[in-house]
């Protein structure tokens, strides 16, 4: 039986493989993640330009996965998940380049300066914002993702995780709960 949660993540980390897009929040990309109460938090995580939403959505959950193993808690719930791209234009000006040259005549040289224009152009970019608010639970309840799955996952795929994350998600479960209702993917 399959969460909700999981159904998109058969392809989860095999595209963030050998990607160091993953740490906190610098230089514009990585992940912030805020208490909103006392085993809640909002996790955000902003990507690259041109990354695809679906792939800061995975990286937002593995952050959760690493908060919830960081306390101890085998199971997160997600309450509430919200994407935004934001797009915008960079605008590359064009240059003059200037080079020279000559041409002999019958008794003289002639020096002659060449001009080339290379136009500017303005490229289209997307950034991609991922942003869960999830709850971190010990128990099995409803529509919950098994943190170790998503901590084991990435770690196969060798992406670096946060200090201790790995040492604390060894013996917490890695399936769903079988007391999981049945949902379609």
């Amino acid at each position: 039986m399959r969460s909700p949660c999981l159904s998109a993540l058969p392809f989860f980390l095999a595209a963030l493989a050998g990607c160091s897009v993953y740490h906190p929040l610098r230089n514009g990309v990585g992940f912030t993640d805020t208490p909103v109460g006392p085993d809640s938090y909002q996790i955000t995580y902003v990507g690259p330009e041109d990354m695809p939403i679906a792939e800061s959505r995975d990286y937002a959950l593995l952050r959760a996965a690493e908060l919830a193993a960081l306390r101890d808690d085998p199971y997160f719930q997600i309450l509430n998940e919200q994407g935004y791209v934001s797009q915008g234009m960079q605008y590359w000006p064009g240059e003059d380049v200037t080079y020279f040259g000559g041409f002999a005549g019958r008794w003289h040289r002639y020096p002659v300066v060449y001009h080339a224009w290379a136009p500017g152009y303005f490229e289209p970019y997307t950034v991609p914002q991922y942003t869960l608010t999830v709850r971190v639970t010990p128990q099995p309840l409803a529509n919950v993702v098994p943190a170790n799955y998503l901590i084991q996952r990435a770690a196969d795929e060798h992406i670096k995780l946060s200090p201790g994350v790995l040492e604390k998600s060894r013996g917490m479960p890695t399936a769903v709960p079988a007391t999981m209702p049945a949902t379609q993917p």
